[in-house]
């Protein structure tokens, strides 16, 4: 396994990462600090780095459920849409 030394919402942290090339940590790191700013800046009233820590991991995760969701829905008006095609083939082979 590969071990990477990173800094991520201002603390160094080692992990280990196969099959993810450079160009995908650098974005996850960035999407992570980010949105770490981004909850910094909302909630200005939370001083707790560990909250802030909490809440990023929250809202990122909750992003991730809605993603999933959606994803699930596409899947679901594909496979409908597919399913009617090959209904609309057979269709047509029955009449040959």
């Amino acid at each position: 396994m590969a071990k990477y030394s990173l800094t991520v919402m201002k603390k160094e942290i080692v992990v280990d990462l196969d099959g993810i090339g450079q160009l995908d940590i650098a974005a996850i790191i960035d999407l992570i600090n980010a949105r770490w700013e981004k909850v910094q800046e909302q909630r200005k009233d939370v001083v707790d780095t560990q909250k802030i820590t909490a809440l990023t991991t929250f809202y990122i995760a909750k992003e991730l459920l809605e993603l999933k969701g959606s994803q699930k829905n596409i899947s679901e008006n594909y496979t409908k849409k597919i399913n009617k095609l090959i209904k609309q083939i057979d269709e047509v082979n029955a009449l040959n």
